[in-house]
Parts: structure tokens; C-alpha cells; sequence
């Protein structure tokens, strides 16, 4: 036999051996050794798994950062804060609510627009350090003005169902339409104009019985941006 040969037949024998070793490794260790193993295993994976989300986190603020920071909207005198919303249970069950992971020490405060990728989210209701209750848009309190595609005034309500919100009020001669996406006025000072309130999916009679739904991701865990208004004096 040739010495490579031999060479090679060595090293498909230690190969052989140690998958038969590792194999037969369970069978000849403790079972404190084992589980020790399988916890250390579970441990490396949680903390992949760990470090995989938050680099998706990352991405996905990046993201949202790069979409929102144009011309226009850097324009509309407001600063974007990055922030995580999370679902949160509220002990009434007819309040819609999410937790951000930023409060007060990063300026936050009660009635400061939300938005995410698809739109508006809702507005701070309450803060404190490290964290802040969201008012979602489908809460039955959650009110803001709203244009048509023609630019039309109404005021936008959420609720009364989770998910959904309705036209509360008609300024102007409004109409809406099926799958009419209707957009944020501007004049509250919340919001800049032109982001995404909803979209029509149903038209009824009484106007103010017409179904409006906000974006899907309303109780889903996502980056979103805060808005702060900046004064005159900080725009300088």
C-alpha cells in the first residue's frame, strides 16, 4: 500500500471512530453530563437567537429612519425619535394601548404622534422613565383630523371595535369611497400631512357608521418613530 494510501485509510478510520465515539456518548455519560450538554446547547441557541433579533432591530429602525427622513418630511418640524412598541394588555377591555421602550428621559411626552412603516400608529398617552403607553389608533378615544384624496376635512375616530375606526365628524363635503386611503390633515400639530390614517373598507349610511382601518400592524411588535415638534428656535 502506497503511503498516501495508507495515509488516507488512517484518516477515514479516525473519522469512523469518532462518529462511533460521539454516538455511543449519551449511552456511557451520567446523566448530570448530559443535561448539562443539552443546557449549555439551549443557552448558545438563545443567545443566537438573542443577537439575531436585535440585529433585525437594528435594520429595521435604519429603515424606518431612512424612509422618513426626505426633504418633505424633515420640512414638517418635527424630529423622529426611534423606539420599540410592544403589545400591551390594559386592564379595560375597551382601551387598545401598546408600551414603547423609551419615556421621559429621552423627551417623551403625552400626545406625541407615533407612526410606523404603514402609517399612523397613535399618540403617547402617558410616560415615565424608560417607558410609554401608546394610544393606539383604534382606540374609541383616538381622534384626529383626516383628508380625503380630494383634500377634504373630516375627523377621524377609533374604534368601536378593535381594529377599525369610523369618521366621526364631516367639516367639509367628504367623500369616501371602498379602499379610499385617507391621510393625516396636518393641522393638529400631532402629525405632519400626508401620512396614512387608514383605508375605507366599508361605506355606510349614516357617514359616520363608514368603516375605516388603520394599518394591520397596530398590535405587533415593530419600530416606530416619535414625534417630537421642534420650535422655531431649535429649526435655526
Amino acid at each position: 500500500m502506497k503511503r498516501i494510501e495508507r495515509a488516507y485509510w488512517a484518516i477515514g478510520c479516525w473519522l469512523v471512530l469518532a462518529l462511533i465515539g460521539y454516538g455511543l456518548q449519551p449511552l456511557v455519560s451520567s446523566s448530570g453530563s448530559v443535561d448539562l450538554q443539552r443546557q449549555l446547547l439551549e443557552q448558545a441557541l438563545q443567545h443566537s437567537l438573542i443577537s439575531e433579533a436585535e440585529e433585525r432591530a437594528i435594520l429595521d429602525r435604519q429603515g424606518l429612519l431612512d424612509r422618513f427622513l426626505s426633504a418633505d418630511f424633515a420640512g414638517s418640524l418635527f424630529q423622529l425619535i426611534p423606539a420599540r412598541l410592544s403589545p400591551h394588555n390594559d386592564p379595560h377591555p375597551r382601551r387598545s394601548v401598546a408600551r414603547l421602550d423609551r419615556g421621559s428621559e429621552s423627551g417623551l411626552k403625552a400626545g406625541m404622534g407615533v407612526i410606523g412603516a404603514s402609517g399612523v400608529i397613535g399618540k403617547i398617552s402617558s410616560t415615565g422613565p424608560g417607558w410609554s403607553l401608546v394610544q393606539l389608533a383604534d382606540d374609541p378615544a383616538f381622534v384626529i383630523p383626516f383628508i380625503d384624496e380630494g383634500g377634504r376635512l373630516a375627523i377621524y375616530a377609533g374604534g368601536p371595535d378593535r381594529g377599525q375606526g369610523h369618521p366621526r365628524l364631516r367639516v367639509d363635503p367628504v367623500q369616501l369611497g371602498e379602499s379610499m386611503v385617507v391621510r393625516t390633515h396636518g393641522g393638529s400639530g400631532i402629525f405632519p400631512e400626508g401620512l396614512v390614517v387608514g383605508i375605507v373598507s366599508e361605506v355606510r349610511i349614516p357617514f359616520r357608521d363608514t368603516v375605516i382601518q388603520p394599518t394591520s400592524t397596530l398590535h405587533q411588535g415593530q419600530e416606530v418613530l416619535i414625534l417630537n415638534p421642534m420650535t422655531r428656535l431649535e429649526t435655526r
